[in-house]
């Protein structure tokens, strides 16, 4: 039976201690992280985009405030075919512009649910704010929907 603190992935069962925090209020794309981070330390975002049917073509965009962290430019949504769909399972690694390392993996977890995961090597104030990650893809009847997430600095007492 799965229990509150486990998922179900690929016919298994994995225990979810990493996540669990949401604030997006979208069932077709969310959003999961812890929603503080501490500056200097390494922080983790997770994105589930559900979509209705099989589509190749499908990805997802993450983006920070106004700026779009991965894919760098967003693929034309009915010619393009998905950058991150491509090779859906593949780390990238992206320099930022504080010069911190981001790493996203993207995986298909099922034919409609795509597993994306964003990790920061180390927070610095820029991380923080607020987080989209946006699905996409070129069948004209599925919505174009964003889960959103407001990623806040943990205060350190001394």
């Amino acid at each position: 039976m799965e229990t509150p603190d486990t998922a179900k992935l690929d016919d298994g069962y994995v225990k979810d201690e990493a996540f669990g925090l949401t604030n997006s209020s979208n069932r077709e794309v969310t959003i999961e992280s812890d929603t503080k981070g501490v500056l200097g330390k390494p922080h983790v975002l997770a994105c589930l985009a559900h979509f209705h049917g099989l589509d190749k073509s499908a990805g997802v965009q993450w983006s920070l405030r106004d700026r779009i962290i991965y894919p760098h430019t967003f693929p034309d949504q009915r010619s393009e075919p998905a950058w991150n769909n491509m090779m859906p399972s593949t780390s990238i690694r992206l320099s930022s512009l504080t010069g911190q390392m981001i790493d996203v993996t993207n995986r298909w977890i099922n034919n409609h649910t795509l597993y994306s995961v964003l990790r920061i090597s180390k927070l610095t104030p820029d991380f923080f704010g607020l987080w989209r990650c946006k699905k996409y893809s070129r069948n004209v009847f599925e919505p174009l929907v964003e889960g959103t997430f407001v990623l806040k600095a943990e205060v350190q007492e001394n």
